[in-house]
């Protein structure tokens, strides 16, 4: 199960991947991009979510210096400064255009209070959908213990019960682990293909659109 904090009005049932994911009043439901609530704290029976800030960098930047990490995605470990500046970026929720809203969590360990990864999501207007990319990481010493999942459920669905219309991650073909989260989601694999990854999407559509960067 997971809620939404005290601190903000109202509290939600995490939902299990085999029933069917709720959808959010209309009265609730923002008209706009612009409308879009920031990301609040959630719980888990095992995890907080806290929303990210600039200065989670100097707790996370060890955490995340691990080549590893970066085998199915690309790319590398940043350094302190370089996580400070995305940080930064990141915490502001919006692209600077105004066409994405960006929603990032640090997950800890509920009791312990130790960073464990990031869960993160895009959203991003395609016709008159909401459309929601999502990203998960847990480091290398918690993997394995189901904390990926855990997180990227409450984070889905928390984005189901605002009015996403379509959540969407870009998975590496041989990304064992991540497939095994995305299923759990209830995303299943389309026929898209980008930068060598597989798109999958919640509801099941083929030729999902990716937001722009």
């Amino acid at each position: 199960m997971w809620s939404v904090s005290p601190t903000v009005p109202g509290s939600i049932a995490a939902v299990a991947p085999e029933q069917d994911p709720p959808v959010a009043e209309s009265s609730s439901r923002p008209k706009r991009l612009a409308e879009w609530p920031a990301a609040p704290l959630l719980s888990t029976e095992r995890l907080s979510l806290e929303p990210l800030t600039p200065g989670h960098a100097e707790e996370m930047a060890p955490l995340l210096d691990d080549p590893a990490l970066y085998a199915f995605t690309g790319g590398r470990p940043l350094t302190l400064d370089e996580l400070r500046r995305r940080y930064a970026d990141q915490a502001r929720g919006r692209s600077p255009d105004g066409t994405q809203r960006w929603l990032n969590w640090i997950v800890r360990g509920a009791q312990s209070g130790q960073p464990l990864g990031t869960v993160q999501a895009t959203v991003a207007v395609q016709g008159e959908s909401f459309i929601a990319d999502l990203a998960w990481l847990i480091a290398a010493p918690h993997q394995g213990r189901g904390y990926a999942t855990e997180a990227a459920t409450a984070m889905a669905g928390w984005l189901r019960a605002q009015g996403a219309d379509v959540l969407a991650a870009n998975i590496h073909p041989r990304h064992d682990a991540s497939m095994r989260v995305a299923r759990a989601l209830a995303l299943t694999p389309t026929e898209e293909h980008i930068g060598g990854e597989v798109r999958w999407s919640w509801p099941p559509a083929q030729g999902l659109v990716q937001p722009h960067a």
